[in-house]
Parts: structure tokens; C-alpha cells; sequence
């Protein structure tokens, strides 16, 4: 019986190699960022029918398809809050999601989370003149409404 549902639907992410700072050498660091990642690809999966309140990936070995895929799951299940903390480059197609979700209402990319190619129409804060544009809120962050 999967009581997953049963709890919280908060899920806090942190690769187990910061937690044991003496294994880091190069064999392990790829043992343990691949079986973490599978324990985070099985667990999202045992809550294919219940919506995730927050997602936080924080850690450094994990691979793009599989930190992609964890948002995808996530945005598809009402995803309010995602905080990104670990080196990822968001494609295209997964900032499309991000920008365009009517449910998710806080955003957090750090330690080398980037977004690739912000979509049209965007408010772009590196720009001095920022304060200056308008966000369409109808496009961008519906939920903020």
C-alpha cells in the first residue's frame, strides 16, 4: 500500500554527498548522485496522484533530462513553490512551463540554476531600465493575479 498521499506533499531534496563530506571521491560521487536520483525519480513517481505543494532540489550530480523531468512532474501536479538550488540550465520547453503555470507562485534559482532563453515578452531584471517595463500578467505568472 503506498501512503505517500497520506502525507505532506513537501518534498525537500538534498543530495546525500553533502551530508557525508569524506565520500568524495569521484566513484562515489557518481554512485550516490545516481542511486539519490533514483530514489527522487521513485518517490515523485509514488505521488503520481498528489499535488505537490513545494519541490526542492538543492545538491550538485544530478543529471538535466532527470532534474527536467522533476519539474514537468511537478508543474503537471499543481506545483505552487519550486526552489532549484544546484548547477541546471532550464531549457526552453521547462521555462515555457515555469512562465506560463497557473498555479506556481514562488520561484527560486541559485547556485548555477540559470534559465536558458527567458520567452517573448519577458521582464528581464539584468536590465537597469527594468522598473520602467510592464509584466503582462495575463501571460506571465497567471496565479499572481
Amino acid at each position: 500500500m503506498n501512503l505517500l498521499p497520506l502525507v505532506d506533499s513537501s518534498l525537500d531534496f538534498d543530495d546525500p554527498i553533502f551530508l557525508y563530506p569524506d565520500h568524495r571521491d569521484a566513484a562515489a560521487t557518481a554512485r550516490s548522485s545516481s542511486g539519490f536520483s533514483d530514489f527522487v525519480d521513485k518517490t515523485v513517481a509514488l505521488l503520481s496522484t498528489c499535488p505537490i505543494k513545494t519541490l526542492s532540489v538543492n545538491g550538485h550530480c544530478y543529471e538535466n533530462s532527470r532534474v527536467d523531468d522533476w519539474i514537468r512532474v511537478s508543474l503537471q501536479r499543481s506545483l505552487p513553490e519550486l526552489h532549484l538550488r544546484c548547477p541546471h540550465r532550464i531549457d526552453k520547453d521547462r521555462v515555457e512551463l515555469l512562465f506560463r503555470s497557473k498555479t506556481l507562485v514562488k520561484l527560486t534559482l541559485s547556485d548555477g540554476c540559470v534559465i536558458e532563453h527567458l520567452p517573448d515578452g519577458h521582464m528581464d531584471f539584468t536590465d537597469k531600465h527594468f522598473m520602467n517595463e510592464k509584466i503582462n500578467e495575463d501571460r506571465f505568472f497567471p496565479s499572481l493575479k
